[in-house]
């Protein structure tokens, strides 16, 4: 819908399961910056512009 890459996917859904950035970081095997950019590439992309944010947006969609 947002032409989200895999990885900006993975981190949508993590966050919308609740997860911080450093748990999604953890669990990713990546540094907590790589997940930050992918946030930011996320808010980019769906125009919004804080996680909680991002996350009513998606459940907004239904997605």
């Amino acid at each position: 819908m947002f032409e989200l890459t895999p990885a900006e996917s993975v981190v949508l859904r993590e966050l919308c399961a609740g997860l911080s950035l450093a748990e999604i970081a953890r669990l990713r095997e990546v540094s907590p910056n790589t997940v930050r950019n992918q946030l930011c590439s996320l808010f980019d992309k769906t125009g919004t512009s804080r996680q909680a944010e991002l996350v009513a947006l998606v459940a907004r969609l239904g997605v």
